[in-house]
């Protein structure tokens, strides 16, 4: 959901930034819009005591924000 969302928003032009536990798969998805304007930011959400410090840096680096979508899910093998 959280890829598909991302893609949503870099093919409409908006600046988006994407955090997830594997950067790789972001940039993966950053490349099929060479000319989209987007953060990548490498986060664990286990990570809990990071969170306000990111969410700084996103707001700095992006000079605020619009909206928000956050997305974590399981998966069982």
């Amino acid at each position: 959901i959280g890829a598909e969302l991302a893609r949503e928003h870099l093919k409409s032009g908006n600046f988006t930034t994407l955090i997830a536990r594997r950067e790789v798969e972001l940039k993966k998805i950053t490349d099929e819009f060479p000319n989209a304007k987007y953060c990548i930011i490498k986060h664990d959400v286990k990570d809990f005591k990071a969170v306000p410090k990111i969410f700084e840096e996103i707001l700095k680096t992006m000079d605020g924000l619009d909206e928000i979508y956050y997305s974590s899910g399981i998966m069982f093998k």
